[in-house]
């Protein structure tokens, strides 16, 4: 496919070394290509720091995957599928944790446009036949990782909220143990619904003047709620 020259990719002639991972996984890369799209390599290549002397960056907190799979997004502008899930239980780990981590190394690098481009990954990987009936939202685990990688209220976070808020069922609480959870999801999950419930037909049991429904019996089994308008 043809396009105009302002449009091509600038690569420069210059490549640097990216050292991922505690016993690190070197990534070469283009210098003006990561550097027009990452604030993060721009400030650490300006010429000020070692790392613009030696051409070498170190994320020794990230992983190899998920760097690769920026520096794939960076050349070709496609997130790539991940491997297979495990068909046990998808929801929870593959690739809904490495979209999800790529998602905070992202926010890390301060790529917007590569941050959008994990997001619509999240999602369209919500909506994809072949992961039915498991697995086709994120669990605990990835939603974990994206809360304790990012320090407040985002787009991510907000988007596995709405996954829920809009798709999840009686069946997804009982499935996992709630402690598996960030506290801010389950504070942020709840606001969510909070916003957008119906509230109840009928009178408050709470505030009817027949509180029976509250008692136990002799038996300690509770009495049938008061019948309802």
């Amino acid at each position: 496919m043809r396009v105009r020259h302002e449009q091509a990719i600038n690569l420069g002639s210059k490549i640097i070394e990216v050292h991922v991972g505690k016993n690190p996984q070197i990534i070469p890369v283009h210098k003006d290509l990561i550097c027009e799209n990452s604030k993060f390599f721009k400030t650490a290549m300006n010429g000020k720091w070692t790392e613009s002397k030696d051409r070498v960056v170190r994320l020794p907190d990230d992983r190899g995957d998920s760097f690769a799979l920026y520096v794939q997004w960076l050349y070709t502008r496609v997130v790539p599928f991940g491997k297979p899930d495990p068909p046990e239980d998808a929801s929870q780990s593959g690739e809904y944790c490495l979209l999800a981590r790529t998602y905070v190394l992202a926010d890390k690098l301060q790529d917007i446009r590569f941050k959008n481009a994990i997001l619509d990954a999240i999602l369209e990987r919500s909506t994809d036949p072949t992961t039915l009936p498991k697995g086709r939202f994120p669990g605990p685990f990835p939603i974990r990782i994206i809360y304790d990688g990012t320090t407040g209220p985002c787009a991510g976070r907000r988007a596995l909220v709405d996954l829920w808020l809009w798709n999840g069922t009686t069946q997804w609480v009982e499935k996992f143990d709630t402690v598996s959870f960030p506290a801010d999801f389950l504070k942020d999950l709840v606001t969510a619904l909070y916003k957008t419930r119906k509230r109840p037909d009928g009178v408050d049991p709470t505030r009817s003047k027949d509180k029976s429904c509250y008692h136990k019996d002799d038996k300690g089994i509770g009495s049938e709620s008061p019948k309802r308008p």
